[in-house]
């Protein structure tokens, strides 16, 4: 080198140059790569509504939180059991950028365990990637509905048996339970959406809508005829005026403010909200005839709802339990002919007195009225009501004819979406 001081030369400049231009591309590329690559946890609220809720945080103490409550803190690597009784609760991924918004919500139903494997979407806007959202089911049931957002959203649950991937926003099902001779399978159904089951990379089954998907733990897929909705519209993704849904308002006073009905879109999500402000009694609802209403050979028919109330000023329902800030009335006809009506009603604001848990002047089968948690929205699923309607010797339905939801009372602001009536053979 000292004899050939050039050649010496020429390497530094060489090297120089190619760190340069290292640096030139590699900083750019691994800044491209951060930017696209980074992510950041997804914002959970989860609320327990009946029963008790199990919470084990990876690292931490194990919680029991009973209904109404909310866990301390709720993140990725969390495991979820609900109670064997009447444990249920109800977890809302939000969208850290709209924080009002929800891109996933998941009920669990009873006996039911959860884990939270992975919930994260990209620390900047500029990524292309999706939310990613991974669950495990162990056990138990889990109803999971993706809302439509600007960012895709990529949702897988593992279960024993498979693994289902949530192609598309939609309503799902999934339950792992124990079917008897087969032993643990896992049940997939959907009425919106679109979805597959996994085993390997290279080998997946596209699942049908409307449809039941069994698989078992040798990878063994069976189809069965899935639930029948009755109701249309259900979604409120039509508005109501000219709909399959009728609004109607009732006030005792004229000169004051009768109600409202209308469709309105909640943290990304389409439901009716009833609102009014009055000191006497009022009525506002909608109505929806059923067309397809023959349930004759059915084995269960079960009403499914999200609700949520945010003000009542009437405690409980009213000294008659008729003035719930949401109540249903199902209209049917059973199988020697008589015209009948099954009653259920909801409420936030308990009484200090002994206002009835149910409607005195409501004539038909009444299930007794519900307490849920204020401002937090709730999934009610109905006992099988081809067994609720038949108690004490009632005759069963034969054809369903109406499904009305309304709210009654004062003053009141409530909504109610994903309304399904579902009948299965």
């Amino acid at each position: 080198m000292r004899q050939n001081p050039e050649r010496l030369a020429w390497i530094v400049l060489l090297a120089a140059f190619a760190v340069c231009v290292g640096l030139a591309v590699g900083v750019p590329l691994g800044v491209r790569w951060l930017v696209f690559n980074l992510t950041r946890p997804l914002p959970v609220v989860t609320e327990v509504t009946q029963g008790t809720l199990l919470v084990q945080p990876p690292l931490g103490q194990l919680q029991s939180v009973s209904a109404p409550g909310r866990p301390n803190e709720v993140r990725e690597g969390t495991i979820l059991t609900t109670t064997r009784e009447n444990g249920e609760a109800v977890l809302e991924i939000l969208n850290p950028l709209v924080p009002t918004t929800t891109l996933s919500q998941i009920v669990l139903y009873p006996d039911s365990q959860l884990s939270l494997i992975t919930l994260r979407t990209p620390r900047y806007s500029l990524s292309p990637n999706a939310h990613r959202l991974q669950f495990r089911l162990d056990r138990g049931r889990a109803r999971i509905t993706i809302f439509p957002s600007a960012r895709s959203i990529d949702a897988r649950v593992s279960t024993p048996q498979t693994q289902v991937v949530l192609l598309e926003p939609g309503r799902y099902s999934l339950e792992v339970m124990n079917s008897g001779t087969q032993g643990d399978i896992t049940q997939i159904s959907f009425l919106e959406g679109k979805a597959k089951v996994v085993w390997t990379p290279e080998y997946s089954l596209a699942l049908q809508k409307e449809k039941r998907t069994l698989v078992d733990s040798n990878g063994v897929v069976e189809v069965q005829p899935a639930e029948r909705n009755l109701i249309r519209n259900g979604d409120f993704t039509e508005p109501l005026s000219g709909s399959t849904w009728i609004s109607y308002t009732q006030v005792l006073d004229p000169q004051e403010d009768a109600g409202r009905a209308e469709v309105v879109n909640l943290g990304g999500r389409s439901v009716v909200r009833f609102s009014r402000q009055g000191s006497n009694h009022a009525e506002t609802g909608v109505i929806q005839t059923i067309d397809n209403g023959d349930v004759r050979g059915f084995a269960t028919l079960r009403l499914h709802l999200s609700i949520e109330l945010f003000f009542q000023d009437v405690p409980v329902c009213g000294s008659l339990g008729s003035e719930c800030p949401i109540m249903v009335e199902l209209k049917y006809k059973d199988e020697q002919g008589t015209d009948r009506s099954w009653f259920q009603g909801f409420y936030y604001l308990a009484s200090s007195g002994s206002d009835p848990a149910y409607c005195v002047q409501c004539s038909g089968v009444q299930t007794g009225h519900r307490q849920v948690p204020q401002a937090v929205a709730v999934p009610y699923d109905s006992d099988n009501l081809m067994q609720v309607l038949t108690q004490g010797g009632i005759p069963r339905p034969a054809r369903i004819l109406s499904l009305r939801i309304y709210a009654s009372g004062h003053s009141f602001e409530t909504a109610v979406g994903e309304v399904e009536l579902l009948a299965q053979e």
